[in-house]
């Protein structure tokens, strides 16, 4: 069996940070933050209740953001939604409540309340909040309002449980705080049991006395960006590598590693090569490949995937290809590779909500079973939360998916001015970051001094009102004059550099 290569490259730009995850050379998952939309999940803040819906059993919280936040009376009463973004399943005690109080019975209007994001701002809605605060570690989850103490579901030796049980028992928590131990944490001493224990501690003693000392609505504890989002919960022991391009971000992988996982630090390496780093591993054209209706499969089959606010709906096609022996093996063979596709594009494109695939009906039902297990064989790897019905005699799987945040096209993505929402364009963070690479690609091969480089109104806008930002950095770090002028005649999406 091949052995599995696993690599994490970061490409940090200016104002944009994305990160790659590649195995065996194929992009397998793909992450971005840009300025000015950054994410706002796990974010701590205190915030004062504006209204409350009893109706809905719901209240309406003002976080200092666009949107006023939205809790339910169950993120009151309950621990429903542990702040992990690998989303492990967790073995603890729950506490029952019998006759449920109505949320006026639990909030004021005017009341102060400390809050954690769950659910990113999707669509009208505004974000999702929880009184039910958690703090993740690398290896450890602290929980300051839940006393349970909880192993990840995913650590199944019985010997292993019962050694991190045993560690976790004698820690000598706080009163009141529980903590919820994850998957990576297999194998960890007692010493780093406690030194991130203690970190966790003192990142809440400083929530707790900021939040005693400033007013709502305001930001008490902000997540990791990105990066080190994604270095504390994917650099596990499978990754062969992570590979920087910007020194700065190299830097702070580099102490957050020391920090928690030091064992891991020979692993980060800084790339200073002449090449873009996406294109250097062949990411950039398969970023392109991400946004596409239509995916087609390796035997000339396709899969064609429609996303709508409500559900996603997936199809599968033969396409060009016609198989062999009969027209059911043609069916199944492409119903196979479309499952394990599918998989992939839905982790990639960090698709969430209700899913509906539609793979071509087949005949036999040992046929059907293969595709359930491929399915669900290759969604096991997923870190989302998702459950999978099993295939109908027509072919059809539906299955929900966690949805934390916004899609990947969402995010990178906006209605379409000029056929009025009825389909997408890029929006102006994502071309005027494409333009600002393309033009430092430019400016560094060229002897020129000066670059110059038409671009649609919109975007000259909004990159002379972030010139500071933005064009200043790009002149410095490429010695260049860099200069903008509007094109009326040019599409949006595209540039003119010479």
């Amino acid at each position: 069996m091949r052995k599995l290569s696993k690599k994490i490259i970061v490409n940090a730009g200016i104002s944009e940070y994305r990160v790659a995850i590649l195995e065996n050379g194929k992009l397998e998952e793909f992450y971005v933050e840009q300025g000015g939309n950054e994410q706002i999940f796990g974010n701590i803040y205190k915030g004062v209740v504006e209204s409350i819906i009893p109706g809905i059993g719901a209240a309406f919280v003002n976080i200092g953001t666009d949107k006023n936040g939205f809790l339910y009376v169950t993120d009151v009463l309950e621990n429903t939604s542990l702040m992990i973004d690998d989303a492990d399943d967790f073995q603890e005690e729950k506490v029952r409540h019998g006759n449920e109080p109505r949320i006026t019975d639990l909030l004021k209007v005017g009341q102060e309340i400390l809050v954690q994001v769950v659910k990113e701002s999707i669509g009208t809605k505004g974000p999702r909040l929880s009184t039910h605060v958690s703090l993740p570690g690398r290896h450890i989850v602290l929980t300051p309002f839940d006393s349970n103490l909880g192993i990840s579901k995913r650590i199944t030796a019985p010997e292993e449980r019962s050694r991190i049980r045993d560690i976790i028992k004698h820690l000598n928590l706080p009163t009141g705080l529980g903590c919820i131990v994850r998957t990576a944490a297999q194998g960890l001493s007692t010493v780093s049991f406690v030194r991130e224990l203690k970190y966790l501690l003192n990142l809440w003693q400083r929530i707790k006395y900021r939040s005693e000392r400033v007013k709502a609505p305001e930001l008490l504890g902000e997540e990791y960006g990105v990066v080190l989002r994604i270095v504390r919960d994917q650099f596990t022991d499978d990754v062969e590598t992570v590979v920087i391009d910007s020194r700065d971000e190299y830097k702070r992988v580099v102490r957050f590693l020391n920090l928690f996982m030091p064992t891991l630090q020979s692993r980060v390496s800084f790339y200073n090569g002449k090449q873009p780093i996406f294109d250097h591993y062949g990411i950039e054209k398969e970023i392109e490949k991400i946004f596409r209706r239509k995916i087609y499969l390796k035997n000339g089959g396709s899969i064609v995937i429609e996303q709508t606010e409500g559900m996603v709906a997936i199809d599968v096609n033969t396409e060009r290809y016609v198989g062999k022996t009969n027209i059911e093996d043609t069916v199944y063979r492409t119903n196979i590779e479309a499952a394990r596709e599918i998989a992939r594009q839905v982790r990639l494109r960090d698709i969430g909500g209700i899913i509906v695939i539609d793979f071509i009906d087949m005949r036999e039902r040992d046929h059907r079973a293969k595709v359930q297990d491929t399915l669900d064989e290759c969604l096991a790897k997923d870190k989302a939360k998702f459950k999978v019905l099993k295939i109908s005699q027509i072919g059809v799987v539906e299955m929900t998916r966690q949805r934390v945040r916004k899609s990947l096209e969402r995010s990178m993505y906006k209605d379409c001015p000029y056929c009025k929402g009825r389909g997408l364009i890029k929006s102006e963070t994502t071309i005027a970051m494409e333009v600002l690479r393309k033009v430092e690609i430019v400016a560094n091969a060229t002897r020129s001094h000066r670059v110059d480089v038409g671009i649609h109104p919109a975007i000259y806008d909004y990159l002379m009102a972030k010139e500071k930002e933005l064009l200043v950095p790009l002149r410095r770090r490429c010695r260049k004059e860099i200069r903008l002028y509007k094109d009326e005649g040019i599409h949006i999406e595209e540039s003119k550099i010479a």
